[in-house]
């Protein structure tokens, strides 16, 4: 089944959209989302909690890159 151009143009906005987004949240991710302040957490569980949650971010942005 042949594609038209019609169809064709549309998946490729599609998938350009998707990108964008994607692209967005890299950089939403490398900016004031996942620094750390040591002196923001009160103990160092809280602080390993944070760091945690940081690295677990960082592996759904590997997966969806």
């Amino acid at each position: 089944m042949a594609m038209n151009d019609k169809r064709l143009k549309k998946f490729k906005d599609l998938l350009l959209a998707k990108k964008i987004a994607l692209l967005k949240k890299a950089r939403d991710t490398r900016g004031e989302e996942m620094k750390l302040e040591p002196d923001e957490f009160p103990d160092e569980m809280d602080l390993a909690s944070t760091e945690y949650l940081h690295s677990f971010t960082f592996r759904l942005r590997g997966r969806e890159k």
